[in-house]
């Protein structure tokens, strides 16, 4: 993917995820540049026949087996997009980061994602709460020799006074 293609991909990322800022346009336009590199430099790897080990030979005439450059250059350029995603807030650990530093604008929207995390917190604790049981109804059930099934059941059914 060409770069321009690359910084217009990363904005649109950015104003699903979070709130776009123009302070991030010097930070897009670099990582643009360093994904556009490491495609450049990934389709030259599977040209030269994906190796990902090689011989070299020595000035001495040994062969010798090494990792083969383009590779290991591959992997660097994926680090730094990396730590560049991150402080866009483009990665799990980089978005929360970023929510943590910026305040929320008043009057903003929550994101989908924040929305989300709210709702399936909200969940989660509702699940934990409803599904153990009160302590008094395993007690109650016990006292009276039904199994606690049996006991929710005819309260559930207004059998039992509360």
């Amino acid at each position: 993917m060409k770069r321009a293609s690359w910084a217009k991909h990363i904005k649109e990322q950015i104003k699903i995820d979070s709130e776009f800022l123009p302070s991030f346009e010097t930070t897009i336009s670099i990582l643009a540049e360093i994904l556009e590199e490491r495609d450049n430099v990934y389709a030259a790897y599977k040209k030269d026949g994906s190796r990902p080990v090689i011989t070299f030979t020595s000035d001495r005439g040994a062969e010798n087996p090494k990792q083969n450059p383009l590779l290991r250059q591959w992997q660097e350029l994926n680090t730094t997009a990396l730590a560049y995603l991150r402080d866009l807030g483009l990665t799990a650990a980089g978005l929360r980061k970023l929510r943590g530093q910026m305040p929320e604008k008043k009057g903003s929207e929550k994101s989908k994602l924040a929305a989300f995390m709210e709702v399936s917190q909200d969940v989660d604790d509702f699940i934990a709460e409803k599904a153990q049981p009160a302590k008094n109804d395993i007690e109650a059930a016990a006292a009276m020799g039904l199994s606690f099934g049996e006991y929710i059941a005819l309260k559930t059914k207004g059998g039992l006074k509360k």
